[in-house]
């Protein structure tokens, strides 16, 4: 095959590429400004039992308050349990989530979460590793539920 015909596939590609990509932010986008102050109106309660719960709960109101802080008309209850071998953890965030004014749980869902933890020899090393673990693992779970409540607001509207 001739160098431009290779050319021309890959650009050809590419942009296929590239289009879906594009698609798939420009969705995002379309997300109704009123999706974004019910999500604002979520409060999140609970205890801070542990760094992992401090740090879910900081992304996570971090990420609900971007559209704006609203009268809270939802309590968010969530629960976090993690679980590790060797080489890899598993978080997993169970939550509820029910509407102040009449007492109804609208949401019970659990959500889980891996990270592979380096093989490093020091002891201060693992414990880093596991540290880095626990932190990712902790803001990812944050970003799954938002993006779970954008998802859940935007079918409800």
């Amino acid at each position: 095959m001739s160098l431009s015909k290779r050319l021309i596939i890959i650009l050809f590609f590419s942009s296929l590429l590239f289009g879906c990509s594009s698609d798939a932010v420009i969705s995002y986008n379309k997300i109704d400004s009123s999706v974004y102050q019910k999500v604002g109106q979520i409060a999140l309660i609970g205890k801070n039992k542990s760094r992992t719960d401090q740090l879910f709960r900081q992304k996570f109101e971090r990420l609900v308050h971007r559209g704006g802080l609203g009268e809270p008309q939802y309590h968010l209850t969530a629960n976090i349990s993690s679980s590790q071998s060797d080489h890899s953890m598993t978080m997993t965030l169970s939550f509820s989530l029910t509407e102040i004014k009449t007492g109804e749980t609208l949401l019970n869902r659990s959500f889980s979460s891996s990270a592979t933890i380096g093989g490093v020899s020091s002891i201060f090393g693992k414990d880093q590793a596991i540290n880095h673990a626990r932190e990712r693992l902790s803001y990812n779970l944050a970003e799954k539920a938002y993006r779970y409540f954008l998802l859940y607001f935007t079918q409800k509207s």
